[in-house]
């Protein structure tokens, strides 16, 4: 935002005119990103076996409840989705999920690779000509690939349709990989050749 246009960011994030509002839309990426990455810490912890064993629908349900009842109670009552478009949002969630658990070994293989961790927290000086400036954020799941001693930074994306050209080009959702790679390696002091960032895109409809 701050990018494209300096006078709507300070309103929104200064000035406070623009408050965060919450949808269908931010309930279900929530919901859809604890569920993933949850399947994501047992099997690296656990065992692939456990983690294929769970009832990820029934997870992802019980997160999308959760996170909707706290969204409204956070927006004083107000509910802005119904229980049609829940249960909706809730089988496309669990047709990913199923997808993906079929082919799992496509993208997160079980042999040479440990999760380092889930929503790691970056907090590190946004550049060294203002040290007071920080660069604050979270990633979502860190891979490192133990023979090579390199890790893999994974943005989990949720989007109904998939990314099109456009999207794909947008230099500012590039710039977001590049940001966190550098201070990933700038806080945890691991050069950048040995650092890979990638979105991970599900979509809701074929």
């Amino acid at each position: 935002m701050y990018e494209r246009c300096p006078l709507s960011w300070k309103l929104s994030y200064i000035d406070g005119l623009a408050p965060f509002q919450a949808s269908i839309e931010t309930v279900f990426g929530t919901a859809f990103h604890e569920t993933f990455q949850y399947f994501l810490t047992v099997m690296y912890t656990e065992s692939v076996k456990k983690a294929e064993a769970l009832d990820l629908r029934g997870i992802l349900q019980n997160k999308l409840r959760e996170e909707y009842a706290r969204c409204v109670q956070e927006f004083g009552g107000e509910h802005f989705s119904n229980p049609l478009q829940l249960a909706e949002y809730l089988e496309d969630g669990a047709a990913i999920l199923q997808w993906f658990s079929k082919r799992r070994g496509q993208y997160f293989s079980s042999k040479d690779w440990e999760l380092v961790g889930i929503e790691i927290e970056l907090c590190h000086p946004a550049s060294p000509k203002n040290p007071s400036v920080y660069w604050y954020g979270f990633i979502d799941v860190v891979m490192r690939h133990v023979p090579t001693n390199t890790f893999k930074l994974f943005d989990i994306k949720t989007s109904r349709n998939g990314w099109k050209q456009s999207a794909k080009s947008d230099s500012m959702k590039s710039a977001q990989l590049i940001a966190y790679k550098n201070y990933f390696a700038e806080q945890f002091g691991v050069s950048r050749d040995k650092i890979e960032v990638e979105f991970f895109i599900v979509k809701r409809k074929i």
